[in-house]
């Protein structure tokens, strides 16, 4: 895969400490996911598109608010499963 084509945890992390509302980084990347997702259907020449893209929103949100899970920690075992 073209790496330079995907947005990487580096760009969401720089996402994240911005000063904007929370709202509006979620929905920066939200937007972001959206990107990498037409990418990976791009090179792959197969997907769902629509349904990937509804549901970036949804999923960002509980990703990066809601759920309790620690990307450096995937085996904790107080994470939400």
């Amino acid at each position: 895969m073209k790496k330079e084509l995907f947005f990487t945890q580096n760009d969401f992390q720089q996402i994240k400490s911005l000063a904007l509302e929370e709202a509006q980084k979620l929905q920066v990347m939200a937007e972001m996911i959206r990107h990498n997702i037409l990418g990976m259907v791009m090179l792959s020449a197969s997907g769902h598109i629509g349904a990937s893209f509804s549901g970036a929103d949804v999923l960002t949100l509980l990703y990066h608010k809601i759920m309790n899970i620690n990307p450096a920690d995937p085996l904790d075992p107080s994470r939400d499963i």
